[in-house]
């Protein structure tokens, strides 16, 4: 599945800016489902193709479109929980 999102990242940063598209448009809510963020090798890949659906939206409607809200709300509080367990197997 890493791979899966790396690819997915690359042909998105092929587009041109602010043109999306449908097709990761709708594909944009299920990266925030807080089950994928729970596997490690996923999370780099993840990251990636976040960033390009950031890069490539465009500003008009960033905060409508990405959902930053529930980004910071699942994503980010997975990562942080991840970083405290890893602090503690050491």
């Amino acid at each position: 599945m890493p791979y899966t999102f790396q690819l997915l990242a690359q042909l998105l940063e092929f587009h041109s800016p602010g043109n999306v598209g449908d097709t990761y448009t709708i594909l944009y809510p299920f990266l925030l489902t807080p089950v994928l963020w729970e596997k490690t090798s996923n999370i780099h890949p993840l990251v990636r193709l976040l960033r390009s659906y950031v890069c490539k939206t465009s500003p008009e409607n960033f905060e409508k479109s990405l959902n930053i809200v529930s980004v910071l709300n699942c994503v980010f509080r997975k990562l942080l929980i991840y970083k405290k367990k890893i602090r503690m197997d050491f």
